[in-house]
């Protein structure tokens, strides 16, 4: 997706190297008018005399010293534009994610973070079973049991000792039970996973579709004491095959424990069974990955190097003659079927809403490409409009075979560089509000506004 900003992001690639080689590194802004400022004509505006190749070489100094320098003066060209906080805090900020551990296991200090926002989750369920007496009468028995999973905590206030959780739907959901949904939820964080330190949790709201669930905890000391951290969502649409990753799960109903591999596959389409009765089928859009993960890790977290919640795992491939496939759902749906969720549920309607632009798309082309800037290689498709629904938001609008380039929503556009990019973030938008689209038409580019109707109640 291109990338857009709302706030300063910094782009590091941080050599292997303890030598410290860097690659040029920018501080950039949305296209909003704010500021666009280079390292290297930093360098040149305090005193540097070269090519942008011979500045980088320089700055392979004994153990990083010129670094330091560009640094510094990176942090003070940020405060000129308005950064209020310490140099430590600039860093922090602007540049932790990029200089990942260097001469330690990456997975060992994000996992450091990643546990701390990790839960093992159990959900206590009731069966009605029938049996018959002597003379053919039936009788009616109630059967507990109970089911494990994982969660990511996602929102945290410590003082209220008050968060949300993110699970599956199948970890709180299960076609046996009478009503589906689990008689109770209970949660343990790391470290204190005993028998009496159980927080019960309400389910806010959850989807079959995308299989995720959101649970609330409420005054909870347990939450006031244990040191937690909300985990943060990374961008799921700028991982790539061979990035490495770990995932956070209760395996086995064990406990919370890492396992960690890389990403096989950015994105992909699996058809499973419905978690509502076992039968209907559905297809998930899922990134593949060769982690280990059992049962019980379903709604744990799948997060990168950075420590941010990259997906949220939900399946694996069961069979002698496969090894080492697993999925999660990308935090790109995550995120947006959460504040969907928090948007339109409230624990007693607990279905997410969805707007619809009313089109059909299709993939007209797709090639990969080499990103410089990011330093990996990713697959861009063409994307076009196959069909319009006759009364839906687009009709009279947009058209059969429009390319779609771009969306503006909220004032802030998205490109579509692939076929999920739009279909994705159809979560976050709300009825009467307006998406912006630019398209090619007849090889000219232009502009087209639709306004988003009523909602539509997802399964």
């Amino acid at each position: 997706m291109k990338k857009s900003y709302f706030k300063i992001i910094i782009s590091l690639v941080v050599a292997v190297a303890l030598a410290g080689a860097f690659a040029a590194c920018s501080i950039f802004e949305d296209a909003g008018g704010r500021t666009v400022v280079n390292a290297y004509d930093i360098a040149v505006k305090n005193g540097f005399e070269g090519t942008e190749e011979e500045w980088l070489e320089s700055l392979k100094g004994k153990d990083g010293d010129n670094a330091q320098t560009v640094y510094s003066s990176l942090y003070e060209d940020a405060q000129k534009h308005g950064f209020e906080g310490t140099f430590d805090k600039f860093m922090e900020k602007y540049f932790n994610e990029f200089i990942v551990n260097m001469g330690e296991s990456s997975v060992d200090k994000a996992a450091d973070k990643a546990l701390l926002s990790s839960v093992s989750v159990y959900s206590s369920f009731t069966q009605t079973v029938v049996t018959y007496d002597r003379r053919g009468n039936k009788i009616y028995n109630d059967e507990k049991y109970e089911g494990a999973g994982s969660g990511v905590i996602v929102d945290l206030d410590v003082e209220r000792g008050d968060a949300y959780v993110i699970t599956n739907f199948h970890v709180i959901y299960d076609t046996n039970d009478n009503d589906g949904y689990a008689d109770k939820v209970t949660v343990y964080v790391y470290g204190r996973e005993l028998a009496n330190l159980g927080v019960e949790a309400t389910i806010v709201g959850a989807t079959a579709t995308y299989d995720v669930a959101v649970l609330k905890i409420t005054n909870s000391e347990i939450f006031r004491t244990s040191n937690l951290v909300a985990a943060e969502f990374g961008d799921s649409n700028l991982v790539t095959p061979g990035k490495e990753i770990f995932a956070v799960g209760n395996p086995e109903a064990a406990g919370i424990s890492v396992t960690s591999g890389i990403v096989s596959v950015d994105s992909e389409y699996i058809t499973m069974s419905s978690p509502k009765d076992e039968k209907t089928e559905i297809e998930y859009r899922v990134i593949r990955i060769d982690a280990a993960v059992n049962g019980g890790n379903s709604g744990g977290g799948l997060f990168d190097l950075n420590g941010k919640v990259v997906g949220i795992v939900n399946a694996k491939v069961v069979s002698s003659d496969i090894d080492n496939i697993a999925y999660a759902i990308p935090s790109s749906i995550v995120k947006n079927v959460y504040q969907n969720i928090l948007r339109n549920c409230n624990g007693t309607e607990k279905h997410v809403k969805r707007c619809l632009v009313g089109v059909t798309i299709e993939i007209k082309d797709s090639y990969a490409k080499y990103d410089e800037a990011l330093q990996d290689t990713r697959i861009i498709n063409k994307v076009a409009v196959r069909s319009v629904e006759a009364n839906g938001a687009a009709s009279g609008k947009l058209k059969e075979g429009d390319i779609l380039v771009s969306f503006t929503y909220e004032g802030r556009e998205y490109a579509v560089e692939r076929l999920h990019n739009l279909t994705d973030f159809s979560l976050v938008f709300e009825p009467g509000k307006t998406v912006t689209f630019k398209v090619v038409r007849g090889g000219r580019e232009q502009t087209v506004n639709v306004v988003l109707g009523s909602a539509v109640t997802i399964d």
